[in-house]
């Protein structure tokens, strides 16, 4: 795979990442509780992990980090959407 190819599939990775993240949301009916557990769990996993795709910078690695990360902001939103409500 050449460096072009490589950036094309890491970004493809990403945008999964964030679907997947949106998917995960909108199941549990933007629960806070239960995404907050499963951005912990998710933490716990990797911080656990020893596999050599948990490492930073590869490609399981990278979707991981972004679907943490996408979770964080939907959290960041859904608490934002609330404190306007109330």
């Amino acid at each position: 795979m050449n460096k072009h190819e490589a950036a094309l599939f890491r970004s493809g990775t990403r945008a999964g990442a964030v679907q997947d993240a949106f998917q995960f949301a909108s199941d549990c009916a933007g629960d806070l509780g239960k995404i907050r557990a499963e951005i912990k769990d998710r933490r716990e996993r990797l911080r656990q992990s020893s596999r050599p795709e948990h490492q930073p910078g590869a490609s399981p690695r990278i979707y991981l980090d972004t679907y943490i990360d996408e979770l964080e902001h939907i959290v960041a939103e859904l608490e934002t959407e609330a404190a306007l409500a109330a």
